[in-house]
């Protein structure tokens, strides 16, 4: 009852208070989109308010570039395909001024949406009679001989921390800014079922625009405690001897907060320099975590097991998504193992 008498009474209290209400529920639905999110956003609405107003002729009646029409959509959309943009360069651009266009409380009717994917469809049919439509290029995955190639080479410091980078954003299915986001207090070891594991708190993320955070386990690649173990590309004791010589050097502070790589640039470069991989535009930071997910795979670790550790959505019944939350958490220290080795013989 107390929240409701305040609810009733904050607009016109605000008011006099000099509360600016539209202003602040502007910055509430902008807070919808995460801050890369809405930099690329940015970019696109950019572009498009330049051609818009390059279209304006002397005569004709004041127009702003918001809200969008099906005529300015469709002319920006001619343009960005006459100047060479990519198909999927024009597609995300639309889609995003598109959502733009929504914050401002203004939608694009049915007969002019049609347009647009019409626009969208022509673009994509002359580019694809020239033989200029390509799909999106993947990010090419690794190796196990690569990735054990890449730790056993990696020599000066910066190489150790890129290439320890390398091999954890792999095992525990990380993007390569969580992965270089980690600091000290982010890690812990710890032994679960007699196998050495380390625990990794991932502090946000793309998936995660509420900074709700997540844990998750990697064990050892050969199911042991001892320290080290002969596998090379074991991400336990790896990251343990790194953090342990790096601290000693004082190259990664020992307070919580000391970031634990302090140099993320470069990470395609080593595993280019270590590998036989020759084309460079195949490897991207993207690539580790496609290799873990498709050595998952491979190692026939169930496919809601695979869903959870990436932190991928899980488009099916309540069951998986609310009742079996976090049940496949106990299974996490085998994954390591069934990567390397191809065998899974968890739940």
């Amino acid at each position: 009852m107390i929240r409701r008498r305040e609810a009733t009474g904050l607009l016109s209290g605000a008011e006099r208070a000099g509360v600016n209400v539209d202003a602040e529920v502007a910055a509430l639905v902008r807070d919808a989109l995460a801050e890369k999110t809405r930099k690329s956003y940015s970019s696109a609405a950019n572009l498009y308010s330049a051609v818009f107003r390059d279209g304006i002729r002397e005569g004709d009646p004041p127009a702003e570039p918001f809200p969008l029409s099906g005529r300015s959509v469709t002319r920006f959309i001619w343009v960005m395909w006459s100047t060479g943009y990519p198909y999927s360069t024009i597609r995300s651009y639309v889609s995003a001024i598109k959502t733009l266009n929504a914050e401002s409380g203004s939608l694009l009717g049915k007969t002019e949406s049609e347009l647009v994917s019409r626009a969208l469809k022509g673009v994509a049919r002359r580019l694809s009679r020239h033989g200029h439509f390509r799909k999106a290029k993947k990010a090419k995955p690794i190796s196990k001989s690569d990735l054990r190639r890449i730790m056993q080479a990696a020599g000066s410091s910066e190489e150790e921390s890129l290439a320890t980078a390398t091999l954890l954003s792999t095992c525990a299915l990380l993007r390569a800014e969580e992965c270089l986001a980690l600091n000290v207090g982010d890690v812990t070891f710890e032994t679960r079922h007699k196998v050495d594991v380390v625990r990794l708190s991932i502090r946000g993320s793309k998936t995660d625009q509420r900074r709700v955070g997540a844990t998750r386990r990697v064990g050892c690649a050969q199911r042991s405690t001892t320290r080290p173990c002969a596998e090379p590309a074991c991400a336990v004791h790896r990251l343990h001897d790194y953090m342990c010589r790096s601290m000693r050097e004082g190259r990664v502070g020992t307070a919580p907060g000391s970031a634990m790589f302090v140099n993320g640039n470069g990470m395609r470069d080593v595993v280019r320099r270590h590998t036989g991989i020759r084309d460079w535009s195949a490897v991207g930071t993207h690539s580790m975590r496609r290799t873990g997910a498709q050595w998952m795979w491979a190692a026939k670790i169930p496919r809601f097991n695979r869903l959870a550790y990436g932190r991928w959505a899980v488009k099916t019944s309540s069951l998986e998504k609310d009742y079996l939350d976090g049940v496949a958490r106990s299974q996490e220290y085998r994954y390591a193992y069934a990567m390397l080795s191809g065998v899974y013989d968890g739940a």
